[in-house]
């Protein structure tokens, strides 16, 4: 029997396994300790349907190019996971080479001899810590190559991993039709990949700082024509690029890129030549794209369009832009939009056309008030990440009543401050799948709030209360008590408080950061 798990790290917990048996969240913890005893009777009975499966494969539906590379808590949560792989011997499709795998050598080589043909998908990460120091990555590979021969996706984030290395992995296995590259790349890597896959459909570049305008320009005039995503959101695009992805690939359903040069007339040549287009992200840079472009997009791409991430302060669309793709595009998952004169009518929009909705972000905004967030989060109960700046204790209520699979929220602004510990208690006592919440200028946030928060919110990993009212005694209570949380950012420690604030998150292992200058330039003369 075959199951899939659909791998979201980049999103936090709770994962999701999908299969015959399970309908309900889990998360990659319960899954390496299936067989406890802590486990409920309805848990327990999924968890040993899938011990007794053959295979434990991921879902293409969400992918691999989501993940956090960079996560710490990424990095356990696949050490976890591989333990329980190699541990059990189940048969996996893909292979996280993170701490465990790395300095398993016996076990990694044991299992690749057995399982290795059942692979096709190999993700480098980990982390060369103290306790972890990695093999060379050389002979990490020649395991792979021995033992996997049906390799189509490769991605690496680890910067041990030289041009060399890479040149081998792709002589190799010219069939990849999923390539990740990071900061060993350069122009020849990026050349012989394009001469050597012909299969290749996916590419993504992180943090590819070494591969020239000249080294892409090459690259995507020479690589197979039928590319179906192109993923180089540290890329800075220039005019000439633009017009080189229009006019080859016409295949193209996923285009990601950072911004220098977007034109209305550019953005319209891309929707016009690309006509299955589903995920168009543009961020940052200096693009200035109006109502005009983003109408034409979303009258064009229509039911196609599920992903819209137009982040960047020189965007000059307001509800015009909003309205017309709630209109015009009722699949449409996620949506980020700065830089724009929003008012509740673009909110009440979303709410009655988009029901599918998960991610919502916009700017700060004085025109937005509770009646569009109330609207937004009654017309969209899918919501699992949102950014609403513009919040009182009423839209906060809304949300926490419509949205319960919410997992992230940001509702940091100045504006915002209106929210009281009865808009923070009704969030918690009903979001409990919440990871990340930034409530930073929220003033009236204080010590109980933090309490209820973590009496509720038991998956909790970020979270943001600068500039609230939360003393010593709420932090107190967070380091005693929340023991998922990896990240907290605070700002204006007393001075007497600071050592105690410091060395209580350091036992736990909390990545405190202080948002306070004065504050860390302090602690650096300490050091």
């Amino acid at each position: 029997m075959s199951y899939m798990i659909i791998i979201d790290v980049v999103e936090a917990l709770p994962e999701a396994v999908v299969g015959q048996v399970l309908t309900s969240w889990v998360d990659l913890t319960d899954i390496a300790r299936l067989d406890s005893s802590l486990c409920n009777h309805k848990r327990r009975n999924t968890f040993l349907n899938i011990v007794y499966s053959a295979e434990f494969t991921y879902s293409e539906e969400i992918g691999l190019e989501k993940l956090n590379y960079f996560s710490q808590s990424y990095n356990i949560r696949c050490d976890r996971l591989m333990d329980w792989v190699f541990l059990r011997k189940v048969g996996v499709n893909f292979m996280f080479v993170s701490n465990y795998v790395n300095k398993n050598a016996a076990l990694r080589k044991q299992y690749l001899s057995q399982h290795g043909s059942k692979l096709n998908s190999i993700i480098f990460n980990y982390f060369p810590t103290q306790e972890h120091r990695p093999e060379n990555v050389t002979a990490v590979l020649e395991d792979f190559y021995e033992f996997c021969h049906n390799i189509n996706n490769f991605q690496v984030s680890i910067n041990r991993f030289d041009n060399t290395d890479f040149c081998e992995v792709v002589t190799t296995w010219p069939g990849l039709r999923k390539i990740a590259l990071n900061n060993f790349a350069n122009d020849r890597t990026i050349d012989l990949v394009a001469t050597t896959c012909k299969h290749l459909r996916e590419i993504k570049s992180v943090c590819c700082h070494t591969i020239t305008v000249q080294g892409w320009i090459k690259f995507l005039t020479t690589c197979n024509h039928e590319l179906t995503c192109i993923n180089m959101g540290d890329v800075l695009f220039t005019e000439d690029m633009y017009m080189i992805v229009a006019s080859r690939f016409t295949k193209l359903r996923k285009l990601s890129v950072l911004a220098s040069s977007l034109t209305d007339n550019i953005l319209k040549g891309i929707v016009h030549n690309c006509p299955d287009l589903e995920i168009f992200e543009c961020i940052g840079g200096r693009e200035q794209i109006t109502d005009d472009s983003v109408t034409y997009l979303s009258q064009s791409c229509r039911n196609k369009l599920i992903e819209l991430d137009l982040f960047s302060s020189y965007m000059l669309v307001s509800n015009i832009s909003i309205i017309s793709i709630a209109e015009n595009c009722p699949n449409i998952r996620k949506l980020r939009i700065s830089g724009t004169q929003l008012t509740n009518e673009a909110l009440e929009a979303l709410g009655r056309h988009c029901l599918k909705l998960e991610t919502f972000h916009f700017e700060d905004n004085r025109n937005i008030t509770d009646r569009g967030v109330v609207r937004l989060a009654q017309g969209c109960p899918h919501l699992t990440h949102l950014q609403v700046p513009q919040c009182g204790d009423r839209g906060l209520k809304a949300i926490a009543r419509c949205c319960p699979l919410l997992r992230s929220i940001n509702i940091s602004c100045v504006s915002a401050c209106q929210v009281t510990g009865d808009g923070v208690a009704a969030l918690a006592r009903r979001c409990p799948c919440l990871v990340e919440i930034n409530f930073n200028f929220l003033m009236k946030v204080s010590d109980h709030d933090i309490h209820i928060l973590v009496d509720n919110c038991k998956k909790l990993q970020s979270l943001n209360i600068c500039n609230t009212s939360v003393s010593i005694n709420g932090l107190r209570y967070l380091a005693s008590h929340c023991s998922s949380l990896l990240v907290l950012e605070i700002s204006d420690p007393a001075y007497e408080d600071a050592s105690e604030i410091m060395q209580m998150f350091a036992r736990t292992g909390v990545d405190l950061q202080l948002r306070n200058y004065d504050y860390l330039m302090w602690v650096e003369e300490l050091d």
